[in-house]
């Protein structure tokens, strides 16, 4: 899926401070923070695991420097 800037995910990711997940990566699903760990690969797996079906989210790495979105 692309994000436009209307998708729930990319509004919540701009509207929304994730200054408490500094240097995590977070998964936002619909209006909400659902996973967040320092490992990608954790919240991929855990992911996969609670939302096998929807495809419709948004990662990304919360630091400092930059915000990396995937």
């Amino acid at each position: 899926m692309v994000f436009s800037m209307a998708s729930r995910e990319f509004n919540y990711f701009t509207e929304h401070s994730l200054d408490k997940y500094s240097d995590e990566w977070v998964l936002i699903l619909k209006d909400k923070v659902v996973l967040h760990d320092k490992d990608l690969g954790k919240i991929l797996e855990e992911s996969d695991k609670k939302y096998p079906r929807n495809r419709d989210i948004l990662l990304a790495k919360v630091t400092d420097e930059r915000t990396l979105i995937l």
